[in-house]
């Protein structure tokens, strides 16, 4: 044999050994990640001052439940995982599931069941093509941790898509909620009695919000203009705060009407332009398909007398 073949050439008892050392590793990880661990200080304030009561009400609408439904075993279960493995999970991510009313142990089942299904099923499929021969080698079953990475970050993905989404038809719905607080305040209603009327025609995830905000000030009993704020900056939609410094006025004894009316046009105006703007690019990506039949066609007619030239030279 080559010296410099054999150099290169690794021993079955080496490749056992390097397994075995891999597989250890991988469950001595797994026991020390499953020991309890101490908690951070400023987790435990922060649980410390939710269960007191403490927490302000910006914090309630930044942060997501842990648990949305008390009886759902695998949401239980994941929030568990989540509180005792400290897997990670940024601010905008949870902020993006309280904008839709999600909890995190909702989220965090979705991606371990997620990671565990594009884990086992490439080393199942792998396995049994193995064992009846129909490839060679067992190898390709490290497939499966790409399909577990794969797994575990598609949430994260899907959750983007579905907020701006939700950002889109938010703009939709505060429009139609300043044209329901216009018709109710046309009907001789206060500016706190219009808002809180019209948030609860519709269980959109603007009017819920809004509908929270007011609950919250009418218990603290205080104006919801500073709730309503915190509900715009927390939904990036800023004509929620327009709309509370307009009833704001109602307390200076202005009229309200006018203003909402001239705001509501302003809001149709911009949701036009964006419309078409959105329009415009869709028909701009579309001419990019229509291009690419032609430059095929025409490599089709220009490839065969290129090619006889070239062989002619």
């Amino acid at each position: 044999m080559n010296p410099f073949i054999a150099m290169f050439t690794i021993a079955p008892s080496a490749v056992a050994i390097v397994a075995g050392a891999a597989v250890c590793a991988g469950l001595a990880l797994a026991i020390i990640g499953l020991l309890p661990r101490p908690p951070k200080l400023s987790d435990a304030l922060a649980r410390l001052d939710a269960d007191l009561g403490l927490t302000s009400a910006r914090d309630g609408d930044e942060h997501a439940n842990l648990v949305a439904d008390d009886g759902s075993r695998i949401e239980r279960l994941a929030a568990n995982a989540f509180q005792r493995w400290h897997l990670p999970l940024s601010l905008a991510t949870q902020r993006k599931l309280a904008q839709q009313h999600r909890s995190i142990g909702d989220f965090m089942a979705a991606k371990l069941v997620l990671a565990l299904a594009g884990l086992v099923a490439p080393a199942l499929a792998t396995g049994l093509l193995w064992a009846l021969g129909v490839i060679a080698s067992p190898w390709p079953m490290g497939v499966s941790l790409l399909g577990a990475v794969a797994g575990y970050l598609w949430p994260d993905l899907t959750l983007r898509r579905e907020a701006a989404i939700l950002t889109e038809q938010s703009g939709d719905a505060i429009s139609v909620y300043f044209d329901l607080v216009t018709l109710i305040r046309l009907g001789n209603a206060s500016a706190v009695q219009a808002l809180t009327e019209a948030a609860a025609l519709s269980d959109a995830p603007v009017f819920l919000a809004v509908r929270d905000a007011l609950a919250r000030a009418r218990l603290q009993q205080r104006p919801p203009w500073a709730e309503l704020h915190r509900v715009a900056e927390n939904l990036g939609l800023p004509d929620v705060a327009d709309l509370a410094d307009i009833m704001a006025l109602d307390e200076q004894g202005a009229a309200l009407v006018d203003a909402l009316r001239a705001r509501v046009r302003e809001l149709r105006k911009a949701h036009l332009a964006a419309s078409k703007l959105a329009a415009q690019k869709q028909a701009e990506a579309m001419t990019v398909w229509m291009v690419v039949p032609v430059l095929i066609f025409a490599l089709i007619f220009l490839i065969p007398p290129l090619m006889t030239m070239i062989a002619g030279l």
